[in-house]
């Protein structure tokens, strides 16, 4: 697994296995499909996830405690055709 996704080992323990198991979902549910892109997504969405674990600094920021009220969400604006 490290020879084609080098990026894997940031990923802690838990992470491998679960990429592991996504990857070969998306493969199984993509086999008769004429589409890659579940299995491409999958791939990105989890070296992302990697990137982070890399960088000390941005994991700390992404997984600590956040502060204060980030004040209210407003509605959606939702055009009508």
């Amino acid at each position: 697994m490290l020879r084609i996704f080098p990026w894997v080992r940031h990923l802690p323990e838990a992470g491998r296995e679960e990429f592991v198991v996504k990857l070969v979902e998306a493969m199984r549910s993509t086999a008769e499909l004429d589409t890659n892109v579940p299995v491409a997504t999958v791939i990105a969405v989890w070296k992302n996830t990697a990137d982070i674990y890399a960088d000390p600094e941005l994991l700390a920021i992404l997984t600590g405690p956040t502060e204060g009220d980030f004040g209210p969400v407003p509605m959606p604006v939702v055009e009508e055709e």
